[in-house]
């Protein structure tokens, strides 16, 4: 399996922003808060013209499948991934701990 995660999430992939990671990428972040890829809303991938753009994205990467940890918006982007046709789970992760159907989710006993 290979890991290659998009900076600023649908941002990134949008703009083709894909590189794999290795393990010595990732080394030594458990430590530190907040996400080392960065976070980014995208109003454009709300529409069917971005869906489709961060489909082709996926496609051109030789991307199979979607693992997408985040809050409301990066759940909701998940599940016009999947409605289109693209294999995407999602992770709930939100400091407001306010996604339908979870009692908790990483990140949401932490808010200060």
């Amino acid at each position: 399996m290979k890991y290659t995660p998009s900076a600023r999430g649908f941002s990134g992939l949008l703009n083709g922003d894909i590189e794999r990671m290795t393990t010595r990428d990732v080394s030594g972040i458990i430590q530190r808060g907040g996400t080392m890829l960065q976070t980014a809303r995208n109003l454009e991938f709300k529409t069917p013209q971005g869906q489709k753009l961060g489909l082709r994205r996926l496609n051109e990467h030789g991307i199979e499948g979607l693992v997408v940890i985040g809050g409301d918006g990066s759940l909701r982007g998940a599940m016009a991934l999947h409605n289109i046709g693209f294999p995407a789970i999602g992770v709930p992760a939100s400091i407001d701990n306010d996604i339908w159907g979870t009692d908790m989710s990483i990140g949401g006993g932490h808010r200060a």
